[in-house]
Order: C-alpha cells, then sequence, then structure tokens
C-alpha cells in the first residue's frame, strides 16, 4: 500500500520522470531539486513512510500525522491527495490567548501551539510561496541545504540533534536551577541528566550568518497563565550561534493563595513530575529578577548604574506575549515597576514572517517549517526556550537579521510601538 501510494504521489505532483520509481530512493534524488518547497514535500513523504513501518513494525496505535508529515502534498496536488480516514492527524487546536488590546497569542497556555494562519488555514512548509521569498533568501536557503551535495547528511544532522536533544534520562531541574547537592551521587546520577541538549553548530552554519544589531540574544520562553511559573532564559552568541549560558528559576506566585497554588502547580508540572521540584525550588518574581540581573552582570550585558537598556543584547521571545503582557501584568502583581529592559524585544515570529514571507503560528510551526524536530517537553519552559534557540539558530545560518521588532514607552507599559509593517498579529 505504502510504495503504491508513494508511486500515486509522485504521477500526482512532479510526474514519473523526475521522482525514483521506488520510495526508498526518494531521499536519494533530492538533491536534484532546486525548489526548498518541492525538497520538503519529498522529504515529507519519506518520513511519513518511516513512520508507518515503524508503526506496523511495533503493531502499536500510533497517531500519524499527515499535516505534520506531509505539509504540502495537499496543496501541491491541488487538494486531490487522499490519505485515508484511518490515520489520526494532530490538528493546531491549541488554546489562543487573546491580550487586552486584541492581539492573539498563540501559543500561550497548555493546550498546544496554535499552528494556524490567520486565516485559519493550516501552517504549511516554510518555503510554499517560493515566489514571494527573495532570491537572496532563497540562494541561502539552497546552499544552507545543498552543503553536502546531498540532503541526507542534512537530514541525517537533525536526526543527531534530535538524539543528542531527546534524553535518555530526565532532566535534574534541580541542577539547571543552579540547586543539585547530589551530583556525586550515583544513585542520583543514574536516574537524572546533567547535560544540557545539545545546540551543535556545524561551520557550515556560519558561512551565512550576517552582521547583527545585537552581540547576544536573550531567548526567552515563560510559562504560567495567572501568574509566572518559570522563568527560563538562554544567552546564544549572534556571531558564532553557539548557547553561552542558561538562566532558569521556577517562580512561586505571590497572588494565589497555597491551595490554588498546590492545585494550579499540580495540572501544569504535576504529569511530568516536576511539581515536587518546583515546590522546593520556587522563589519570589522579585527575587528571580534580582538573581537574573547578577546573571546578566557577570555577562557584562547589564549595569546596574545605567539600567535603562540592556548593553550589546536583546530579547528574543516566539510571540509578544511574554514581554508585552505577562512581564508588565507580574510587575504589577509583585508590586514592582517594569525593569526598563523589558521595553523592547524581538519577536521571532514577526522576523521568520518578513524573511521567509510565511506566517508561522507558533513555535511548532516554525519548527515544522524549518525541518527541526521537537526535542524536550513542550509547555516545560527551558525546554521550549532550547527549541526557539534552535529556530533561532537555523535563522541565523539561512541570513536573517534578528532586530528589534517591538518597543514600550517607559511611562506608559501599554503603549507598544511595532517596528515592522508587516507583523504577525
Amino acid at each position: 500500500m505504502l510504495e503504491a501510494m508513494a508511486l500515486r504521489l509522485r504521477k500526482l505532483v512532479l510526474g514519473a520522470a523526475i521522482l525514483p520509481k521506488h520510495p526508498n530512493h526518494v531521499a536519494h534524488s533530492m538533491r536534484t531539486f532546486h525548489s526548498p518547497g518541492l525538497r520538503n514535500c519529498v522529504s515529507g513523504a519519506a518520513d511519513w513512510k518511516r513512520t508507518a513501518h515503524v508503526a506496523m513494525h511495533h503493531r502499536k496505535e500510533v497517531a500519524v500525522s499527515p499535516s505534520c508529515a506531509l505539509p504540502m502534498w495537499s496543496r501541491a496536488c491541488g487538494g486531490a491527495l487522499h490519505l485515508g480516514s484511518n490515520l489520526r492527524s494532530f490538528g493546531a487546536s491549541g488554546d489562543a490567548f487573546v491580550t487586552a488590546d486584541g492581539e492573539v497569542d498563540a501559543d500561550v497556555g497548555a493546550g498546544g501551539d496554535g499552528g494556524a494562519d490567520a486565516d485559519g488555514g493550516a501552517v504549511s512548509s516554510l518555503v510554499e510561496r517560493d515566489e514571494e521569498i527573495s532570491a537572496e533568501t532563497l540562494a541561502a536557503i539552497r546552499e544552507f541545504d545543498m552543503v553536502n551535495e546531498d540532503l541526507e547528511a542534512e537530514n541525517r544532522w537533525n536526526a543527531d540533534v534530535g538524539k543528542s536533544g531527546r534524553r535518555q534520562k530526565a532532566m535534574c531541574y534541580y541542577f539547571t536551577q543552579g540547586l543539585c547537592t547530589l551530583m556525586e551521587e550515583k544513585e542520583h546520577t543514574d536516574r537524572f541528566s546533567h547535560v544540557y541538549p545539545s545546540l551543535s553548530v556545524r561551520p557550515t552554519d556560519l558561512k551565512r550568518v550576517k552582521d547583527q544589531p545585537f552581540e547576544f540574544f536573550l531567548v526567552l520562553d515563560l510559562e504560567g497563565m495567572v501568574e509566572i511559573l518559570e522563568f527560563p532564559v538562554l544567552l546564544v552568541n549572534a556571531k558564532t550561534l553557539e548557547v553561552v549560558d542558561r538562566f532558569h528559576r521556577f517562580v512561586r506566585p505571590v497572588i494565589m493563595t497555597e491551595e490554588r497554588q498546590a492545585e494550579y502547580i499540580k495540572g501544569k508540572y504535576g504529569r511530568w513530575g516536576l511539581d515536587r521540584v518546583w515546590h522546593d525550588t520556587a522563589i519570589p518574581f522579585t527575587d528571580v529578577l534580582n538573581s537574573f540581573e547578577s546573571w546578566m552582570e557577570s555577562h557584562s550585558l547589564y549595569d546596574p548604574q545605567n539600567p535603562s537598556k540592556l548593553a550589546r543584547a536583546a530579547f528574543v521571545t516566539c510571540g509578544n506575549w511574554d514581554v508585552k503582557t505577562k512581564i508588565p501584568e507580574q510587575c504589577r502583581d509583585s508590586g514592582i515597576e517594569v525593569k526598563p529592559y523589558f521595553n523592547e524585544w524581538i519577536n521571532l515570529k514577526d522576523i521568520y514572517y518578513n524573511f521567509y514571507k510565511k506566517r508561522a503560528g507558533g513555535m511548532l510551526a516554525m519548527l515544522k517549517g524549518l525541518n527541526i524536530p521537537l526535542t524536550g517537553t513542550h509547555h516545560v519552559g527551558l525546554d521550549d526556550a532550547h527549541n526557539i534557540a534552535r529556530i533561532l539558530q537555523r535563522m541565523l545560518a539561512h541570513g536573517a537579521i534578528v532586530k528589534i521588532s517591538a518597543k514600550r514607552k517607559a511611562s506608559d507599559p501599554k503603549a507598544v510601538r511595532w517596528t515592522f509593517t508587516n507583523r504577525v498579529k
């Protein structure tokens, strides 16, 4: 059945003269394509075939996602492709959070990533609209993809990153906060990892990296709807693309009652077994900011004598919600003013949209569009920050310029000026 389907796809999309007749040969022919969109299309078919084979081999009920594995087929075939009703599709059904001014942030909440365009259509491959992408950008993507004259090398690299990021042991979240006291005990180290997921960078990735407005990027991904519960930041070097350092703290709410806290944390982190470490280590938001400022100062990014803005760095977020909405709300609840260094930030979704000419509803959509596997646990802030950093790395390697997308008036936290005419709303 799979071979017949692959043959049908070959005829429907590109004709018998382009794709190899045997589906196992698809990957070997990918280097003959000059359209990244077609490459993603063929790669998706191969990935779907492998997933289906694994499911049959292990005789397990596995949810296979045509929308994830084949982001372009239905469009390329003019809607002619039908994958069958026996496959369950992962929809982009994540919760969307609407801010007071009507802006939608689809990455907020525990429901999912919100991978849908503003017009309701599912987000497809980033290069679905090749004609709208600049020649320079397309050249960068093509050269990046064809480095070893065989896209299987790229696929192997992605697989290696996925393996290194997919931890065999659970991460020690005492360690990530600098609080683990059991690193010398074998029983503990046998159960828990004290090594961060790999965000490896190849020398060829640096070939297209352009000079950036900042030397460093602070990748931030907050967790917590009612109050901030987790504050993770990755420090990424804009030139080498390396992760220089990480800051991670769990945050204790100041308004929620203890009973509500216990209930909320059990629902939020209990499903991953992180509720105990959260209760053991969470500190008030004001203390988190004090520690964070000391951490930034240690990297010469923050000067307490001149706190108006960061030196040589800018925050990068997946959406505007983190800095635009949640930081001011938490500062209000904690009885402090918004720190000046939170008055400008970079929404990576806006950079993605303006660089690739394709909207991305959220982190999962960008990972899918860039052919980067998800690592870690979605909606654990530190893991999401790693995934967002990998998106940032890939975009920088493609030649994107990552610059400020929003600025806030110091006198009015609600007064935000957007720097991009075309932006994700």
